[in-house]
């Protein structure tokens, strides 16, 4: 019953709510900690992991089960993209992750890392208004995985059904010149549907 009205982990939807932002919006879970305790929500480290990590999985579960629904299903005439110009763009970065070695332990008492590099991948959709500007009325969509290229196409055909990028006024992909991204972008187009006079390139 708990369950049915929100209540998760231990906690109710707005104080889920606020322990995610403020993770998400500080530096370290021990600032994220200090803050919270200003509002009065006093949780100890291991507890704002805990809630964040299971928040982020229950987040990725829910996004995945839309998009695979968005690529099974016709694409919606009524989406929230009909009539809007589209920017769809992409990115890929560096950024290190840490990664426990095995063996003994240090002489703090803590196990050895490493800090391979990883290359995150950054898609952004945004609504332009007539002066080819942001709209500042809806909100950028934003997704970043730390995966391979095909899952990143992936995830933005599916982000594109999902929307109705079909029945947009125009379409607007632009990135940098990785051929990771332009040697995809036909096989983009053809699965989100976008029709090819509506379509332009940067």
């Amino acid at each position: 019953m708990l369950e049915a009205l929100g209540m998760r982990d231990g906690v109710s939807t707005a104080t889920r709510s606020e322990i995610a932002l403020y993770i998400v919006q500080t530096g370290s879970y021990q600032e994220a900690k200090e803050l919270l305790a200003r509002r009065g929500l006093r949780c100890d480290i291991s507890t704002l992991s805990r809630i964040a990590l299971a928040t982020a999985h229950t987040a990725i579960e829910l996004r995945d089960a839309a998009l695979e629904t968005a690529t099974s299903l016709p694409i919606a005439v009524d989406g929230p993209l009909w009539g809007k110009r589209v920017r769809v763009s992409t990115d890929g970065g560096r950024v290190r992750t840490r990664k426990p070695r095995r063996g003994r332990k240090t002489k703090k008492g803590r196990h050895a890392f490493s800090t391979p590099w990883r290359e995150p991948r950054v898609m952004v959709i945004d609504v332009l208004d007539d002066e080819g500007k942001t709209d500042a009325l809806r909100l950028p969509l934003y997704d970043v995985v730390l995966d391979d290229a095909e899952a990143t196409f992936a995830l933005i055909v599916g982000y594109l059904r999902l929307l109705g990028v079909a029945y947009a006024q125009e379409v607007v992909c632009i990135s940098d010149g990785a051929d990771w991204i332009w040697e995809r972008v036909d096989r983009l187009v053809t699965h989100a549907e976008i029709p090819q006079e509506r379509l332009v390139l940067v």
